[in-house]
């Protein structure tokens, strides 16, 4: 006897239990709401990146990024390397340095949809999962 869960992923419907297949179900692609979700999230943190001035780790990470090690004793060497890259790309503006900050936490939200939908959750699902972040 099958499982039919295994069934319905071995003939690419993963439309779930219901069998309502819909275009929101295509492999590969997620729902608009989840890329709407991303695009806000990318929209409210860079309205809100030159709203205050520089944070103290800011201004740490901007000091580091001018004497590049191999590591350091209080955080890890990829966030002052991506640091001088913001850096050298596009200037130590606030906007500059809280822009990388900003598309990969839209990344998270599209990662966290995709995640959803690989697991097999339907609508709801990737809706919660992509909405509810730690902020």
């Amino acid at each position: 006897m099958t499982n039919p869960v295994d069934a319905s992923a071995q003939s690419g419907d993963l439309a779930g239990p219901r069998g309502a297949a819909s275009a929101d179900a295509a492999p590969g692609r997620l729902s608009r709401w989840v890329w709407g979700l991303a695009a806000a999230n990318l929209a409210v943190h860079l309205l809100a990146a030159g709203r205050y001035g520089y944070f103290r780790d800011e201004l740490y990470y901007l000091a580091c990024s001018r004497h590049l090690a191999a590591g350091y004793v209080d955080h890890p060497p990829l966030v002052v390397w991506f640091t001088w890259l913001v850096v050298h790309a596009l200037g130590e503006s606030l906007l500059a340095l809280r822009l990388m900050p900003a598309v990969t936490m839209a990344v998270v939200v599209v990662l966290c949809g995709w995640l959803a939908r690989a697991l097999g959750g339907g609508r709801f699902a990737r809706k919660a999962l992509a909405g509810w972040l730690p902020r």
